[in-house]
C-alpha cells in the first residue's frame, strides 16, 4: 500500500517556532503538515476529546464560563476554529466562551490573523477580549520581556498548546515553556488545567545545546531516579539497560529510534521534576506519534496531552501562636509522586501511532480529509488539489 501522508522533508523552515504559516500566494497552494487527515485526528481524539472530558467531568468546570487558551496558532487559526465549532455543537457548552491569547512571531501572519478573529469573533462563543499579539514564544525566555508580562497579564490558561511542528526544539524553548509553566503554578490553584505539546522527536530537530543537556539528564539524573526507571523497565527494556549503564546519546549502541524514545523520557522527566517542585500533580492522559521528516524511518513527532492540578495547602503555624486555624495539608507524597512518573512512561511507550491506524482504516482516513478540507475552506483555501496532494 502507498504511503498516504508522504514525506515532508522541504517543507519546514526549522527557524519557525509558530503552529503554522500559511501561503498567500496566488501562483501555488502549498498544504503544510498541520493541514493532513492526521492533525485533523489529533485535534479531534486527542485535543477536543481531553479538553470535552476535563470540562464535563471536573466540578471546577462547572461555574467557568470563559476558557482560557494560550496558544500559537498561525494566520488561519485552524484550531480556534475547530475549537470554537465542537462546542457550539455541544449542548452543556453552550454558555461557555472561549478566550484566546496568541502568540505569531511574522507581521505578515499576524495581519492575517487579526482578520480571521474578526471573523470567529462574529460568534456567541468567541470572547470579544481574545487576542493575538506579534510576539516570538522564545521572548518568554528572556527576564522582563513584554511576552512575558503579557502572559502575566492574561494567565493562568485553562489550556495551552504549544505546537512546534516545524521547529527545531532549543534550550530557548525549555527556557520559555518553564516561565509559562512558572506563570501557570502560580496562579492556577485548584483547578485542572490541560497542555497540550507537539515537538520533533530526533537528533536533528534537537540543537546542540540542548541535546548536550538533556544528554547530561539522562546519565545523572534519570538513571539515578528509582521510580523512573522502574517503570522504563517495565514498559521499555531496552531504555531501561541504556539508562542502567549511563549510555551517552554519542554510543553506537544507541540507534535513532532509541535515541527518539529517550529524549522523549529526558523531556518528560523534565517536566515532572518541574511540577513536583512546584508541588503540582501531572498525568500523561495520551502520548501519539507519526512521521513528518525525511530521512527517519520511525515516528518522529510526539504529541502529548497532559492534565496538570495544584492544590491549594495549609502549612502548619511553626511557633504554634495560631490557635484556631485548618489543619495542615501537605503537598506531594512520594506515591503520588511514583506515581506520575511510571504513568507518564506507560503512556510514552504505548503511544497510538497514528500513520499506522489511517493507513489501515481508509474510511477513517477519509473522514479525517473532508474535516480538515472544512476547516481550510473555512480559511479561504481553495482545496481542489487537497485530495491529490495528500495520497502523493
Amino acid at each position: 500500500m502507498s504511503n498516504l501522508f508522504g514525506d515532508d522533508g522541504g517543507l519546514f523552515n526549522l527557524n519557525d517556532v509558530t503552529g503554522g504559516v500559511s501561503p498567500v500566494a496566488a501562483t501555488a497552494i502549498v498544504f503544510k503538515p498541520w493541514h493532513k487527515p492526521r492533525k485533523q485526528f489529533v485535534r479531534d481524539k486527542q485535543w477536543w476529546y481531553h479538553l470535552d472530558f476535563l470540562i464535563r467531568r471536573f466540578e471546577e468546570y462547572k461555574e467557568i464560563n470563559t476558557i482560557k487558551y494560550f496558544g500559537l496558532p498561525g494566520g488561519d487559526l485552524l484550531d480556534i476554529n475547530f475549537f470554537s465549532k465542537k462546542m457550539m455543537a455541544t449542548d452543556k457548552f453552550e454558555s461557555k466562551k472561549l478566550l484566546v491569547h496568541g502568540f505569531i512571531d511574522t507581521e505578515a501572519e499576524k495581519e492575517r490573523a487579526d482578520i480571521r478573529l474578526s471573523e470567529l469573533l462574529d460568534r456567541p462563543n468567541v470572547d470579544r477580549e481574545s487576542k493575538v499579539e506579534h510576539y516570538n514564544f522564545h521572548a518568554l525566555s528572556k527576564k522582563g520581556s513584554l511576552a512575558l508580562k503579557r502572559v502575566g497579564q492574561h494567565g493562568a490558561y485553562h489550556l495551552i498548546n504549544l505546537d512546534f511542528c516545524d521547529g527545531v526544539f532549543k534550550q530557548e524553548t525549555i527556557d520559555s515553556m518553564m516561565a509559562l509553566f512558572t506563570v501557570q503554578f502560580n496562579k492556577m490553584l485548584d483547578t485542572p488545567w490541560l497542555f497540550f505539546l507537539t515537538t520533533r522527536a530526533d537528533k536533528e530537530g534537537i540543537t546542540q545545546e540542548l541535546l548536550a543537556n538533556l544528554d547530561r539528564v539522562f546519565r545523572e539524573e534519570v538513571s539515578d531516579d528509582v521510580a523512573f526507571v522502574a517503570a522504563l523497565e517495565e514498559y521499555r527494556r531496552e531504555i531501561y539497560e541504556l539508562a542502567r549503564e549511563k549510555k551517552s546519546f554519542s554510543d553506537d549502541k544507541i540507534s535513532k529510534v532509541e535515541l527518539s524514545e529517550i529524549l522523549q523520557a529526558c523531556f518528560i522527566y523534565w517536566v515532572i521534576r518541574l511540577t513536583h517542585a512546584n508541588d503540582a500533580r501531572m498525568q500523561a492522559v495520551s502520548v501519539m506519534k507519526y512521521k513528518v521528516h525525511g530521512g527517519n524511518d520511525f515516528p518522529d513527532m510526539f504529541s502529548y496531552v497532559i492534565r496538570f492540578t495544584k492544590q491549594a495547602t495549609v502549612r502548619a503555624d511553626a511557633l504554634g501562636l495560631a490557635q484556631h486555624h485548618t489543619e495542615p495539608t501537605s503537598a506531594l507524597s512520594e506515591q503520588d509522586k511514583s506515581s506520575d512518573k511510571h504513568a507518564a512512561i506507560h503512556k510514552l511507550c504505548m503511544s497510538l501511532d497514528i500513520d499506522q491506524l489511517l493507513v489501515t482504516n481508509q474510511n477513517l482516513y477519509a473522514a479525517y480529509a473532508e474535516d480538515m478540507k472544512v476547516l481550510l475552506k473555512e480559511s479561504g483555501w481553495d482545496v481542489t488539489t487537497y485530495d491529490d496532494e495528500m495520497k502523493a
